[in-house]
């Protein structure tokens, strides 16, 4: 049965691809904090803007740590195969 298991390098492939997704999903919620709202020209209230400000901050970081997350799956691939 050991046949149908997974290589750690296709393993970590999956892993990476699934971070990228994470931070494309990242990504969009960011674009959909800074995209115009209705009606137009309105301004949001306190409590908005101080939410959208502390998401978009804790969006850059869940970003660098997946960015870090897939430099250390990518280092450990190279490991591999040494």
């Amino acid at each position: 049965m050991a046949q149908n298991l997974p290589t750690w390098t296709e393993i970590a492939d999956h892993a990476i691809d699934e971070l990228t997704r994470s931070r494309n999903a990242a990504s969009e919620v960011a674009n959909l904090l800074r995209s115009d709202w209705s009606p137009v020209g309105t301004s949001l209230t306190d409590d908005a803007s101080d939410a959208r400000i502390k998401v978009l901050r804790r969006v850059g970081e869940i970003k660098r740590l997946v960015d870090e997350c897939k430099d250390d799956l990518y280092g450990c691939r190279k490991d591999e195969t040494r």
